[in-house]
């Protein structure tokens, strides 16, 4: 999976799928973008690292300066959206 300095090592696409709908839920604002104009769009733009990082900071997940997704901000987001 490619990797790139804004979305962290696990890359862009595992970012559409397990990252936005979770952080629209929690209620952070990801921009007006996208089909639904919640921001899900699949494109990390700045807004998403901003709610990335408020996101690890409300979960006191390590480094909540860095807008870079994590295996905790995943793991976190698993427990409180889990699959069907």
């Amino acid at each position: 999976m490619p990797t790139s300095r804004s979305t962290g090592a696990l890359g862009a696409r595992l970012i559409h799928v397990e990252i936005w709908p979770g952080l629209v839920e929690r209620g952070h604002d990801l921009g007006d973008y996208g089909p639904a104009k919640d921001g899900v769009d699949g494109k990390y733009r700045d807004k998403t690292s901003e709610a990335v990082k408020k996101f690890k900071a409300d979960e006191n997940l390590g480094n909540g300066s860095s807008g870079a997704v994590d295996r905790g901000v995943i793991m976190r987001l698993d427990e409180l959206f889990p699959s069907p």
